[in-house]
Order: C-alpha cells, then sequence, then structure tokens
C-alpha cells in the first residue's frame, strides 16, 4: 500500500512539473516571465490556505470521532459493513484517515487555485471613482473586485464545512455514535456536540450569504430597469435581513447546545 501511494504522488508530482516548466518555458519566451511566476505563487498560495483549511476540518472531525466512540460491537448479520470495517479498523485507520484528507485536500486546493484571477483582482483593486450605487452607497470598485472576492471565499467555506459534515456522518455512523435503526438514542452525546458546532458554522456563512445577497440586487433584473427596484427594496432586502437573523439566532442556539450538551435542542 506505502508503495501503490508513494507512485501516486510521484505521478501527480512528475505531471505538475512537467505542466509548470513547459508553462514557464513559454512565457520565458515572449519575455513575460513574471506573469507566470505572480499567477504560479498566486495558485500555490490558494492551494496551500483553501487546502489546509479543509485538511483542518476533515482531519479534527476523523480525529474527535474517533477518540470520542463509544464501545460498539455491530452485528455481523444487520450490520455487516460496519461489522467488517471495525474488524479492519486497527490495521487500516490510520492509511483510511490520511488517504481521505490527502485526496479532499488536493481536490479543494486545486479548485482553490483556479480562482487565481478573483484573488488578483481583489490583491490589486483600484478605486474606479464615480458616485456609489443609490442603494449602498458602494463604488464599482467594490462590485469589480471586493464583492467576487467574498463570494469565491464564502463558497469555498461552504464546501469545506459541507464536506466535514458528511465525512463527519459516515465516521459517526461507522464507530457507533451515529444510528438510524433499532431503539435506544440516535446519537451519543459526544456527536450531538460536535454536529452542533458544524452546522451552527454552516448556518455563520450561511447568515453572511444572506448579508452578501443584498449588493447582488444592484444587478437585478426584477424590474424595469438593471438595478434595485420597489419590490428588492421593500420586500427582497428587508426580507434577506430577516433570513440573516433567523440563521444567526439558529446557530446561537447550536452552539449552546454543544457548549451545554443538552440533546433537546436538536431534538
Amino acid at each position: 500500500m506505502i508503495a501503490v501511494a508513494a507512485l501516486v504522488v510521484l505521478g501527480y508530482l512528475f505531471g505538475a512539473f512537467v505542466t509548470i516548466d513547459t508553462n514557464l518555458l513559454w512565457f520565458r519566451s515572449v519575455q513575460h516571465e513574471s506573469v507566470y511566476t505572480r499567477t504560479f505563487w498566486t495558485q500555490v498560495l490558494l492551494f496551500a490556505l483553501f487546502g489546509s483549511l479543509m485538511a483542518a476540518a476533515v482531519g479534527l472531525s476523523l480525529i474527535a470521532v474517533y477518540r470520542n466512540r463509544p464501545a460498539f460491537t455491530p452485528d455481523p448479520i444487520r450490520q455487516r459493513w460496519r461489522w467488517r470495517y471495525l474488524r479492519l479498523e486497527p490495521r487500516v485507520r490510520t492509511w483510511v484517515f490520511v488517504i481521505v484528507v490527502a485526496y479532499l485536500t488536493i481536490t479543494m486546493g486545486s479548485r482553490a487555485a483556479g480562482s487565481w484571477q478573483t484573488w488578483l483582482l481583489w490583491r490589486h483593486a483600484v478605486h474606479v471613482g464615480g458616485p456609489g450605487d443609490p442603494q449602498f452607497h458602494r463604488d464599482a470598485s467594490y462590485y469589480m473586485f471586493v464583492y467576487p472576492m467574498h463570494r469565491m471565499v464564502l463558497t469555498y467555506a461552504f464546501r469545506i464545512v459541507a464536506t466535514s459534515l458528511v465525512v463527519f456522518l459516515i465516521a459517526a455512523y461507522l464507530y457507533g455514535g451515529l444510528r438510524l435503526r433499532g431503539t435506544g438514542p440516535r446519537m451519543t452525546n459526544a456527536v450531538r456536540t460536535q454536529l452542533s458546532v458544524i452546522l451552527g458554522g454552516y448556518l455563520v456563512l450561511k447568515a453572511f450569504a444572506y448579508w452578501l445577497d443584498r449588493y447582488a440586487l444592484v444587478t437585478s433584473n426584477r424590474g424595469v430597469v438593471t438595478g434595485v427596484g420597489y419590490t428588492d427594496a421593500h420586500a427582497v432586502l428587508p426580507g434577506r435581513i430577516v433570513l440573516m437573523v433567523i440563521a444567526l439566532v439558529a446557530a446561537a442556539l447550536l452552539f449552546a447546545n454543544a457548549f451545554l450538551q443538552r440533546p433537546r435542542l436538536m431534538s
């Protein structure tokens, strides 16, 4: 297994090296090497930043589930897959965790690296000037450089939280902390606490998304002309604020549930 993993990593690194070297030689031939190096290091930064966040979120979820696993012996007939996994788990646990975290880290980092243009536009934003929009009083530079960056970060943050949630639920099920059938509690206190934290984080991001959605109304086509119309200003915009407040209150309840470990908040 070690040899196979090493070959996969070497193959990935070799392909990346060939691509980088080819691009560098081409940009150097047209005397624009600095353009490529800036793009390349931006991609490296985004890969490392969002890949590390994904690795931390997924890795901590797996470690928490494992350390707080209950004493659990699945039925080999009714729960065949869990029984097989737990029988092999002591021998393959480290490799399974490493492979899952590495795959999701590389996937997340690669996606984030593809957004280098959005990052560079934000990093080198300039003041466009002119009057701001009549609703939020933001000038054009915000919508050209800053708003896309906020959307990019929010999108990847959602992806990280959602991925960690899926991995957490699968791991909790395999280790017996989450039950789908039978009598007794459906989840342990540790699983309930961790689930509350993850869902609370998701709702905080959702509240921020509702906040950003307000600025998207500047390009709304709901009215006769493009922009914030009467319906947007008097119905949609207040609705976004209400949804944001609801999301924050729900997140606070989930965090309180995690801190107090009271199952009735999650029931």
